[in-house]
Order: C-alpha cells, then sequence, then structure tokens
C-alpha cells in the first residue's frame, strides 16, 4: 500500500482515491510542479492536503476566502490534523503564537489569505519556515483575464522566491485557456503538468428559462424534483420574500447573506444541511465550503454576471452523482440589468478619489500616515453617512482594490477568544494582589481546558451568567487583563475589513490606470455577453458552456432542456431543411449574432426546428461560433 493512500485511510477513512486525484499527489510526491483544473466538488482539497502530511516541512495554502480558511482549518483540526489559519482581523499575539509553532515544526499546514504575504508580522517569519509546498487555491483570482481578479495574488511570487523555490500547486475549478496560460506565468510554472477533469456534468441537466412569473417556475420545479436545494437571488430584501413566499406555499425555505447575525447564520445552515429546511434562499455569499451532496436543485432568478460565477453555483447540485437540476429564470429586466451593468460597474475617476477620501476620513486615517494594519468596516453605516447604496460601493471599493490603493476582506467572524499568558504561579500571585478579578480568573479556568497554552472560544453571557454580572462589565474587566498582559483577548467582529496598504495618499499622488480600467471593462462585457449567449442560445447548454472553456464536445449532451426538447418534437425533414437554408443565410449575414437569431420572428415560429438545424450544421463542421456571432466555416 502507498503511503498516500495509507494517510487517505488513516485521516479521512476512505479507500480509494477518485479519479486523478492519486496521479496528482504522486507527481507532487515526485517534486513536481501541478496544475489542477477541476470542477466545483471533484476533490481537490485531497490533492494538496494529502501530500502535505508526507512531504517534509510546511504546506502553505494561500486562499481568497477568510470563510473557507475557517471551515478548512475546522476539518483538518477535528481529524487531529496540525492545521492553522492566518487572515485580517486576528490578534496579533495569536498570529505569533501560531507562526511561533510553524517555524518549530509542530503545524504541517498553514492557510492564509493573499493579503497575509506582504504584511510585516508574517515576513518576520518567512525566512524561518521549512516550507516544501505552496498551494494557491481559487488560482484564477492572480489573472486580469479571470472573473474575479485580486491584486493581492500577485504578491505570491515574490513569496515562492523568499521561500528557496518549494513546490507550487495551483488549483482552480473554472479557467479559460487565457486565464490557464496567466497563471503558469504569474506563478511561474510554465513547466507545471496539467490535470483537467472535463467540465461536463452527465448528472446535471441545465435549464435557462424567460419566465413571465419566475415564483410559478419556481413552485413548478420543487412539485416535480424531490429534496433540497439553492435558490440564489441579487438582494438580501429578495432572499426575505422569496423565502417567505415558499413558506406560505408549505415549503420550508430560510434566507441566507452576509447582514445576518453570525449566530442565526450558523443555525439556518446546519438545519439546510441536516434537511429540516429544505430550500435555501441566498445571496452568492452562501456556497463556499459548503458540501452537501444530495443538493437536487440549483435555481438562479437572475442572470449571473459570467459562466465561470453561475458554472460554480450550479455545480453546488448534484455532488452525489445524482440527477440535478441547474436553472436559470430570467426575463427582460434582468437582460436589461446585466447589459447596463456594464457601465455602471466602473465608477469614474472623480466617483473613485470621492470615495477614497471619504473612507480616509471615516477611519480617521491622515495623508502619508502609515495604516498597513486591517480595521473593521461598517458598510452600512458608511453608506447611510454618506448616502451610497451598498452595491455601487462595492464596486467603486473592488475598483479601488484593482488599483491598489486598498484591500478588502471579505465580513469575517471571529468569536470572543480568551489565552491566558500567566503561569499558574504568576496567575495564583496575581489573584492575590487583585482579588476583584478572582472570580472570573477562576471561572475561565473551571470553563476552558487548555486556555493556558492556546485560543479558546469563550462565552461571555454564559460567564455573565455564572458570575451574575453584567455582560459589559465582564468586557471591561477582561479588556484590563488584556492590557496589564495576564492575558490576550480577542473582541468578536463579523465586519469586513479594510486596509490603505502602507500608507494613506493625498490628491497630487492619486493616479488611475484607465488603461487597466478599459480593458477589466472590455473582459467584464464580453463575460456579459457569454453568459447571455448561454441563456438565450437555441444550441445545446453543454456544448455552448464546454465551448466557453475551450474543452471539445462532439455530440449534444441529450439531458439539457434544449436536447429533451429537440427529442421530444419529431420535426419533418422538409421543414429542417428550410431552417438549415435560413441559417445559412443568417450566417452570410452582417447582423449574424446569436442574440439576433433569437429575436428574429422566424426563430420565435420554428424554434426547435432552427435549433435541429443548428445542432446539424455544427455537428458538419459548416458553421461556428465566433465571439457570440454565427459563421459560416470555409
Amino acid at each position: 500500500m502507498s503511503k498516500a493512500l495509507e494517510v487517505l485511510k488513516h485521516y479521512w477513512n476512505y479507500n480509494s482515491f477518485r479519479p486523478l486525484q492519486d496521479a496528482i499527489i504522486d507527481n507532487v510526491l515526485q517534486g513536481e510542479d501541478t496544475f489542477v483544473l477541476m470542477p466545483t466538488g471533484g476533490g481537490k482539497s485531497l490533492c494538496f492536503q494529502v501530500p502535505a502530511l508526507i512531504l517534509d516541512g510546511i504546506t502553505l495554502v494561500i486562499s481568497p476566502l477568510i470563510s473557507l480558511i475557517k471551515d478548512q482549518v475546522g476539518r483538518l483540526k477535528k481529524m487531529h490534523i496540525q492545521a492553522e489559519g492566518l487572515y485580517s482581523g486576528m490578534h496579533a499575539k495569536n498570529i505569533h503564537r501560531i507562526l511561533g509553532n510553524c517555524t518549530s515544526g509542530k503545524i504541517k499546514m498553514l492557510y492564509l489569505s493573499p493579503e497575509r504575504l506582504s504584511s510585516p508580522l508574517f515576513l518576520e517569519y518567512l525566512d524561518r519556515l521549512n516550507v516544501s509546498m505552496i498551494v494557491v487555491d481559487e488560482a484564477h483570482c492572480i489573472s486580469q483575464w479571470g472573473y474575479d481578479f485580486r491584486p493581492s495574488y500577485l504578491n505570491i511570487s515574490t513569496t515562492i522566491k523568499s521561500t528557496g523555490r518549494p513546490i507550487v500547486m495551483a488549483l482552480t475549478a473554472s479557467a479559460t485557456k487565457q486565464v490557464v496560460l496567466d497563471i503558469r506565468e504569474n506563478l511561474n510554472i510554465q513547466k507545471a503538468k496539467l490535470f483537467q477533469v472535463s467540465f461536463f456534468r452527465n448528472n446535471l441537466t441545465y435549464v435557462a428559462r424567460r419566465a413571465l412569473d419566475k415564483r410559478s417556475e419556481i413552485l413548478n420545479l420543487l412539485n416535480n424534483v424531490k429534496g433540497s436545494g439553492i435558490i440564489y437571488v441579487r438582494s438580501r430584501r429578495a432572499t426575505s420574500e422569496v423565502s417567505t413566499y415558499l413558506n406560505t406555499h408549505k415549503v420550508s425555505a430560510a434566507n441566507y447573506h452576509a447582514g445576518l447575525n453570525s449566530d442565526v447564520l450558523s443555525k439556518i445552515q446546519d438545519e439546510w444541511m441536516s434537511g429540516k429546511i429544505r430550500v435555501m434562499v441566498a445571496t452568492s455569499a452562501f456556497g463556499m465550503g459548503i458540501d452537501k451532496p444530495d443538493v437536487r436543485f440549483v435555481i438562479h432568478l437572475a442572470i449571473p454576471s459570467s459562466i465561470e460565477e453561475y458554472y460554480q453555483e450550479a455545480g453546488r447540485g448534484g455532488r452525489d452523482g445524482n440527477k440535478s437540476y441547474a436553472a436559470i429564470f430570467y426575463d427582460d429586466t434582468d437582460i436589461d440589468n446585466l447589459l447596463e451593468s456594464i457601465e455602471s460597474s466602473f465608477p469614474s475617476a472623480e466617483e473613485l478619489i470621492k470615495v477614497y477620501f471619504q473612507l480616509a476620513n471615516y477611519f480617521q486615517v491622515g495623508s502619508g500616515e502609515h495604516s498597513g494594519e486591517f480595521q473593521d468596516f461598517n458598510m452600512y453605516d458608511f453608506c447611510k453617512k454618506y448616502d451610497y447604496k451598498v452595491i455601487w460601493l462595492v464596486k467603486a471599493l473592488k475598483e479601488l482594490e484593482t488599483q491598489n490603493y486598498i484591500h478588502v476582506t471579505e465580513g469575517i467572524y471571529v468569536p470572543d477568544q480568551v489565552m491566558i499568558n500567566y503561569n499558574k504561579v504568576e496567575l495564583y500571585d496575581f489573584q492575590l494582589r487583585n482579588p476583584e478579578y478572582d472570580s472570573l480568573i477562576e471561572t475561565l479556568l473551571r470553563m476552558y481546558g487548555g486556555i493556558l497554552n492556546m485560543p479558546v472560544k469563550i462565552n461571555i453571557g454564559l460567564i455573565s451568567k455564572k458570575l451574575k454580572t453584567e455582560e459589559v462589565i465582564i468586557i471591561k474587566m477582561l479588556e484590563y487583563l488584556d492590557l496589564a498582559g495576564v492575558l490576550d483577548f480577542e473582541k468578536q467582529k463579523e465586519n469586513p475589513q479594510i486596509s490603505f496598504g502602507q500608507f494613506r495618499y493625498n490628491a497630487q499622488e492619486l493616479s488611475f490606470n484607465f488603461e487597466l480600467q478599459q480593458f477589466l471593462k472590455q473582459r467584464y462585457k464580453e463575460k456579459v455577453h457569454a453568459i447571455l449567449t448561454f441563456v438565450e442560445s437555441p444550441l445545446c447548454r453543454n456544448r455552448t458552456l464546454l465551448d466557453y472553456f475551450g474543452e471539445e464536445f462532439v455530440s449534444d449532451c441529450g439531458i439539457c432542456d434544449i436536447c429533451i426538447e429537440n427529442k421530444q418534437n419529431r420535426i419533418p425533414q422538409k421543414e429542417v431543411d428550410e431552417c438549415i437554408e435560413y441559417v445559412i443565410n443568417f450566417a452570410n449575414g452582417e447582423d449574424n449574432s446569436s442574440s439576433n437569431l433569437v429575436r428574429a420572428p422566424f426563430f420565435k415560429k420554428n424554434k426547435v426546428s432552427v435549433q435541429i438545424a443548428l445542432q446539424f450544421l455544427l455537428n458538419e463542421n459548416k458553421i461556428e461560433f465566433e465571439n457570440y456571432r454565427i459563421k459560416i466555416k470555409h
């Protein structure tokens, strides 16, 4: 039995690897750089976690989402695997403790957000770490051609060089050929072996339908498809409205968005995972790190902004291999909103400058003042103060981050945590000299084992009940003990965080890379048109999707809504021939975009026949799609 299989059995209790996993792990263990392109739910994490436990030294795992870091570290710790996470919002003493354990070899995997790579505290320890492998998760974030470009990811190449060039593994669930090339270049892994799993999901039925009444469409699908699912909507308000509607129609549903209290989110997530709640109505904040295998449907009540985003979210269905539905219900308003977003998603330079200085005033950061640390950011308070809509502000913050003027993290929940720094003798002495703190210290020691060695989560409400003391007084006492050095007290937080980088610029120093902005705008425009082509195209959905990712698909899938519709409608050959002639004439015309085709009166009258004609011409290699246009192949 191989060492990798032994590790798999010991920690995960699996008897075998999924397809490609063993080959990927073997490549890593041979010391080779590795590129993994594997769809959501394909088992990417095991591809680096198993070799990390075999290799000497520590593995650095770089991930953009704090929630994902916390989720994976939590799972590994439950399996008694030595793993830790570093992200913004953590107490400095806690970070020192973790990095100290990393240098002494006590930790096998260190998860960290890309922003931490350039922090002075991390750099202080970096050259003392015995790094065997660097893993770049969600690697598409490093590419300006990707759908979620993060400037902080560009720091990774410097970290790779600073650690003596360890093994590098890049992983992503969705990347076009251009993005793959960009990742290779940015990480300097041009020779890395590519392991790619097909984007085709043979158990996932794609459906895209114009709907006059979206809610009726939902009920119709839920009445015909058993099991649990997710409904994605665009706004927090919509999560509440749709979940209320479903509950009134005797479908158990809950709403999920980042503005809800963390305890509430945790409760409804657990209820959905256990099956007590059938449907989760959510914004895009829901899904990362969620691994529920029996999701039978994923519904979008608006058109996603890109194929990559849609593929990731739709891919949360059917992870157990059984049939699942991925449906988009949309109307003309959704199309108009998406097209309008091409302009509205890119605020002007004047607007960005205004927001930048409002942020500086909000955080009271003076011109030229060093402010590399992250600070909690109450986005809703900021919007109220300066009269912004949240959705517009998010776009402005994203643009400022892309231009490298600020760094923004996702909303983060960090519970109240305490670690006692004094040993038992020092603590006893302190209690004798400060009897007013004796009861609190004794209560902490009784309630929380291990508090002398590491930070532990505490429940201030429970402590206040035991001591019959108000919570506000307990917090003040803990803050005093923190200042006195007796313990480290990390207060609860659940806000996004913002950093100004190394220092705050003044007005004369601010300048925007309009070339980059225009590039990103053009790229966004192309992605919008690609997803519109996907929902409106008369072709097999899987053909359209796989073509986008550069994967050849020689036949129709037979399981999407278009293929099923074509099977159900037997069309006379004469009618198909007429439609073939129509498509050829259309392709020879000047206005030959796929969106114009589906809006043409002839198509609306002969929809299924035109679809069959298109499939035939594609199969015969007589036409092609290029930049969303139908062209004759010469």
